[in-house]
């Protein structure tokens, strides 16, 4: 992960980046790297998570010449799905999980996941 801070002034904004999944995705290749954003709440809407997730991208595929990336998030999370989907990650239903660390009828249990595929891979 990468401290996200703000072209101009320096400010900090929060965190974007890449990690390792301590955790396994039932049907997912591991170890799975997941790409993830944690903004400051008074710089959502700006397109930060977005820019930064597009670097992170490059980075992956670019530097790190990984094949695949994927996301996570509870399905009622319309922002960062509608970033996920905006950097050309697809949801896959099928693919749709339980979070393992968080116990049966919590709120947050169920979860998404996206994928993006590197497409220059060999």
């Amino acid at each position: 992960m990468f401290a996200a801070e703000l072209t101009g002034t320096g400010q900090f904004a929060g965190f974007i980046g890449l990690q390792t999944m301590n955790f396994v995705v039932p049907s997912v290749a591991q170890p799975a790297v997941e790409i993830g954003w944690r903004l400051s709440h008074i710089h959502w809407g700006k397109g930060l998570a977005t820019e930064g997730a597009l670097g992170a991208i490059r980075y992956a595929f670019g530097t790190l010449g990984l094949r695949e990336v994927l996301a996570i998030t509870v399905p009622a999370n319309l922002r960062s799905r509608r970033v996920m989907q905006k950097i050309g990650m697809k949801h896959h239903a099928e693919l749709d999980f339980d979070h393992p660390r968080l116990p049966e009828r919590h709120p947050l249990r169920a979860h998404v996941l996206y994928t993006l595929k590197n497409n220059t891979a060999s």
